[in-house]
């Protein structure tokens, strides 16, 4: 099938400089910015992607330059959404985003053997129950990239509220991703 525009909160980690000559090397943790956008792969059909070949390479095209025209990628979306007066209703007036993403990034991942305390890095597994907290979207999309000793590894973890989707609707289309993936 063919796709049209989706609306995505896109997560990133805010370090960008604000100004010239601010520094930030002497601060800790992230500063977390979401803002939306709106993303068109065009008018072209998954079978052709998952093929690879140039429908892939346009759509790829497509995407990057709608994501390259945010202005600051992003970084002034929060003010102007909640902070200034007079853009703030006319941005709360807009379709909120169902869907949000947040690339981490990409790590060297050290070998770490059973007990070894010298490791330069890894992932600590975190999870659990979030009880009777909201959901902030309908799926929510992560992705880290690992550069390992077997080399770079993609992990993606989808997320979504169990009432809203069942687990074989959310296989499927993780499952188209992964293809669409490999045709890119």
């Amino acid at each position: 099938g063919t796709s049209g525009p989706v609306l995505v909160d896109v997560e990133g980690h805010g370090r960008e400089p604000l100004a010239e000559g601010v520094d930030l090397s002497r601060t800790v943790g992230w500063f977390t910015e979401i803002h939306p956008v709106r993303l068109d792969p065009g008018s072209t059909d998954f079978a052709r992607i998952r093929a690879g070949g140039d429908a892939a390479g346009q759509a790829v095209k497509q995407v990057k330059e709608q994501l390259r025209a945010v202005p600051g990628d992003g970084l002034g979306y929060g003010l102007l959404r909640y902070l200034n007066p007079d853009t703030r209703p006319v941005l709360a007036a807009l379709p909120t985003p169902q869907i949000g993403f947040n690339y981490m990034g990409r790590f060297t991942v050290a070998p770490r053997a059973q007990g070894d305390e010298q490791a330069d890095w890894w992932q600590l597994g975190l999870g659990g129950d979030t009880g009777t907290l909201p959901a902030s979207y309908a799926l929510e999309a992560g992705g880290v990239v690992r550069d390992g000793p077997a080399g770079a590894e993609l992990t993606v973890l989808l997320s979504w509220p169990g009432d809203l989707f069942d687990e074989a609707r959310v296989a499927a289309l993780a499952e188209g991703w992964v293809a669409m993936l490999t045709g890119l």
